[in-house]
């Protein structure tokens, strides 16, 4: 299964990105079927509604509510091993590697002088941490 639908398996009813049978978007109405990440990707870049996260959504309702992001962090990463916990292959330490990789990321944005949730997720999303690439300290150098 691909990663979009990892990450919001109500999207992807009768398979997903990547396992050979396409995916079809479980938002209301929407009748698109997607059969790679790249399907997938312009897809939720034209209907961003359509594929919400729900790691996403815990980061930045708790930072809403809290002004805290190491508990809005905490959120989203709840979300997150709940919904790996629930694949066949979940592994706690990698879970655990990349957790921290994601947390370094953080860190160091806002210990360059960052300040915003939205720059905070961008600098987890672009630190590379699901890929073999990703280090500990979130620079993915």
């Amino acid at each position: 299964m691909g990663q979009h639908c990892q990450e919001n398996p109500d999207h992807c009813q009768g398979g997903g990105p990547g396992d050979g049978q396409g995916g079809k978007c479980g938002y209301e109405g929407c009748e698109f079927v997607g059969n790679s990440e790249e399907a997938w990707r312009e897809h939720c870049e034209a209907n961003p509604e359509h594929c919400a996260n729900p790691v996403a959504d815990a980061f930045f309702n708790t930072y809403g509510e809290t002004q805290d992001f190491e508990a809005a962090f905490k959120a989203g990463e709840a979300v997150s091993r709940a919904g790996a916990q629930q694949e066949d292959d979940y592994d706690e330490d990698e879970f655990n590697k990349g957790r921290d990789c994601y947390f370094a990321a953080m860190k160091s944005y806002l210990d360059n002088g960052g300040d915003s949730p939205e720059g905070a997720m961008e600098a987890m999303q672009k630190a590379g941490c699901d890929d073999e690439g990703g280090n500990q300290d979130g620079n993915n150098n």
